[in-house]
């Protein structure tokens, strides 16, 4: 429902337990983390990212112009 009321148009997975988020260091939603070619985790951030915060932890993270 969340999906469909917020217009979502990414994949998206449900995690009913919390398994992933919490092993992703989670704990509250939005949680953005940023992975690794390796699955190492590299950046976690909890809260609300507006456009240009997102863009810079790409960058700092995995040194892409986002």
């Amino acid at each position: 429902a969340l999906v469909e009321q917020t217009g979502v148009t990414y994949p998206t997975a449900q995690d009913p337990d919390a398994a992933v988020i919490t092993a992703l260091g989670g704990s509250v939603l939005p949680t953005t983390v940023l992975l690794g070619a390796d699955g190492e985790i590299l950046a976690t951030r909890h809260g609300e990212m507006d456009a240009d915060e997102l863009r810079s932890m790409i960058s700092d993270e995995l040194g892409i112009a986002a």
